[in-house]
């Protein structure tokens, strides 16, 4: 061989020289290659080399952006009923080895997990020519591979899925989940994810997917204007405010009536639901949990739904 080279750290970086140990007329490739594996992938890479001849240094700069570099959550979502949305998240396309991976997805106002539908799928990559191509799996992870949280506030309808993955991964994954929707035909829905993982806090801000939904059906939809329904509970004649009632808010969906929000009064006896659409609710109070007397379900419909006030003025045993 007409070269010697040899590979050191210097400074806390690994480098490579590369000795020619004869004179030269032609042009001389020097390759070599670098893994990223076992490692947190960026979005981008930069190389230095210094070429010396006769005593003088020239610099040589070079930079790689690997496929998917920095890329820890892709959403999507299509409409797959008339009331439902199915949506997918791609995770760690990137290939990174993270510890510790958390996917926190936060459903809008508008959206009703439904219990049961989330699935992940492991993805394999393999070569298609110069590309490469990701394959989804039929099969699904084992179900303790992973942690599934679950939480809803039931007064502003906000939900969040936490997905946290109980080992090391360095492979892509596919989260799939479906959802129900509260909206009217023309409206936009909403949803973002963000994660978390290893010695990185927050490892990508939050990505955010809008689906416009196609609808015929009844109840709280029809507009994109949104506003609060406060309920306030007195005894006869204003007499005493009540603090610790229940009451549940029904709607449509797909011809069947569906709880979407469910609260109790405060001290000052008032109950807030808030971020609803326009559109026709039912309310309900929770008669068993209040010990209380109604004579039927409150229908709210008002086409300006901007801050209703409801008192219900009933006596209360």
């Amino acid at each position: 061989a007409n070269y010697v080279a040899n590979m050191e750290v210097i400074g806390g970086i690994e480098t490579v020289t590369v000795n020619i140990l004869e004179e030269s007329k032609k042009s001389i490739l020097v390759q070599f290659e670098t893994s990223l594996e076992e490692d947190f992938i960026f979005g981008e890479y930069e190389n230095t080399a210094t070429f010396t001849n006769d005593g003088t240094p020239i610099p040589l700069e070079a930079s790689v952006q690997p496929d998917f570099g920095n890329s820890f959550a892709i959403k999507d979502g299509k409409q797959t009923g008339a009331s439902k949305i199915s949506w997918n998240v791609k995770v760690n396309y990137s290939q990174s080895k993270i510890e510790d991976f958390e996917v926190y997805d936060e459903l809008g106002p508008d959206l009703i997990y439904v219990d049961g539908s989330l699935k992940i799928y492991p993805v394999s990559v393999v070569e298609a020519g110069e590309d490469w191509e990701y394959i989804k799996s039929d099969e699904t992870i084992e179900a303790d591979k992973y942690t599934l949280t679950t939480d809803r506030d039931m007064l502003t309808g906000i939900s969040w899925l936490k997905v946290r993955f109980n080992e090391t991964i360095n492979t892509p994954y596919i989260i799939e989940y479906d959802t129900t929707f509260i909206a009217g035909n023309g409206d936009t829905i909403s949803n973002k994810v963000s994660v978390k993982g290893g010695e990185y806090e927050l490892i990508e801000t939050p990505v955010e997917k809008e689906i416009i939904v196609i609808t015929s059906q009844a109840g709280g939809s029809g507009s994109s204007n949104r506003g609060s329904l406060v309920i306030t509970k007195v005894g006869e004649g204003n007499s005493h405010l009540f603090e610790g009632l229940k009451f549940d808010l029904y709607t449509i969906l797909n011809n069947k009536r569906t709880l979407i929000r469910s609260g109790v009064t405060n001290d000052q006896g008032i109950l807030k639901f808030e971020q609803l659409r326009n559109g026709t609710y039912y309310l309900v109070e929770d008669v068993e949990a209040n010990d209380a007397l109604i004579d039927e379900e409150y229908v709210v419909g008002e086409d300006e739904f901007d801050g209703i006030e409801i008192v219900i003025n009933n006596e209360h045993n």
